[in-house]
């Protein structure tokens, strides 16, 4: 029972990581008035990059020395869970269409 509250707990947190991605470069797309189907990649993409370089920065801020048995492993996880959940994200989020197509300007 603990490993499949464990388990539960991670894919949650890795749930998590792609959300914030996504949320970021909706939220952007969204401001910006760009909400196409061709946008959404690469605005994934960038709020990717964005997320990397301030997962990165705060943990050189808070005393990372760069080893990997340093904390720098596990910042490295981070970073490639953040990757499989934003990519999970970014295909659902390409078959939804999108407002200007179906006529609903808000």
């Amino acid at each position: 029972m603990g490993g499949a509250i464990g388990l539960f707990l991670m894919l949650a947190f890795f749930a998590a990581q792609g959300g914030a991605i996504f949320a970021t470069a909706f939220l952007c797309l969204r401001r910006l008035g760009a909400d196409q189907r061709l946008n959404r990649l690469p605005a994934i993409m960038v709020s990717y990059a964005a997320w990397i370089m301030f997962t990165l920065i705060g943990y050189f801020m808070l005393g990372g020395e760069g080893g990997l048995m340093d904390g720098f492993g596990l910042v490295l996880m981070l970073c490639g869970t953040a990757l499989i959940s934003a990519l999970v994200y970014a295909a659902v989020w390409s078959f939804v269409p999108s407002r200007e197509r179906e006529g609903c300007h808000g």
